[in-house]
């Protein structure tokens, strides 16, 4: 008898145990190098990850970083479902029966005094425009687009660099993410015109990217944003900055530019300190 091989899991997100409780079958969507996307009955996403990728929506969290052993799972092939356990067409077993439960927390109104994130939140845009010069590496036009909406963000020339870019989050929808995270951060949750716009636009795109953007407008952000949130409000270290930058070859210093740029716009133009001064 075939003796499967056997991965634990760390933590589960507590919504996807509903669907792990149940059986039934599922396939492998996509593979990257640290998260494996499952699409689990007819349309539940969930996803495989590293601990090095940490916990968050729809996350299964493995208890090593080598996912070697799935390195020759095909996109299509079959999974199936039975007592938290997610068992491979192959000798693989994802027991998830002793996983950790992970909830996102509940969001915080923080009441601060608008002077210092201005001042805090603009050195952190300053230390991002030097030290990140995403701009040399990416084609004139995608970058002309994507300043266009960072400096006039609507509706059309957010539909303009929806998919613009290369890499499995575009950078143009990382400008987006940026700008949702920061309308959500401030209490603006009109995030033009929330997921009816993406959803319109969402064959503009790859499918991750468009998993990312919805779950940003409703915000389930991962642990990794929820962190660097909460540090940002509680102090001015730059540093925190980092954890985000490091994501995704451009994509994380995409998303803080983005993010720091229209929040920093937005408190200025709170305190009036964008609207010129002119006499008739």
């Amino acid at each position: 008898m075939l003796r499967r091989k056997l991965r634990r899991a760390n933590s589960v997100d507590q919504q996807l145990i509903p669907h792990l409780s149940h059986p039934k079958g599922g396939i492998i969507v996509r593979l990257y190098r640290d998260v494996i996307t499952l699409q689990l009955g007819d349309t539940y996403i969930c996803h495989l990850v590293s601990p090095s990728i940490g916990n968050g929506p729809h996350r299964i969290v493995l208890n090593t970083d080598d996912l070697d052993a799935f390195i020759t799972f095909p996109s299509g092939m079959r999974v199936q479902v039975k007592d938290r356990q997610l068992i491979f067409q192959d000798d693989m077993k994802v027991d998830c029966q002793q996983a950790k439960l992970w909830l996102q927390p509940p969001r915080k109104v923080n009441h601060m005094s608008r002077a210092w994130l201005n001042q805090s939140f603009e050195k952190r845009l300053i230390r991002l425009q030097s030290q990140f010069p995403w701009q040399l590496e990416e084609h004139r036009l995608v970058q002309e687009k994507i300043q266009l909406f960072l400096t006039q963000p609507n509706a059309t020339h957010g539909s303009d660099i929806i998919g613009l870019g290369s890499g499995s989050t575009p950078l143009g929808d990382d400008a987006i993410l940026g700008y949702i995270l920061s309308k959500r951060f401030l209490g603006l949750d009109d995030a033009l015109g929330k997921d009816i716009w993406i959803h319109q636009h969402r064959l503009k795109t790859t499918p991750l990217s468009s998993e990312m953007l919805d779950d940003a407008l409703h915000g389930a952000y991962s642990e990794t944003f929820i962190l660097w949130l909460m540090q940002i409000i509680q102090s001015d270290n730059l540093q925190v900055d980092d954890s985000i930058a490091q994501l995704g070859g451009n994509s994380g210093k995409m998303t803080l530019h983005s993010f720091y740029t229209h929040t920093c716009r937005y408190l200025k133009e709170a305190t009036h300190e964008n609207i010129p001064t002119y006499s008739s």
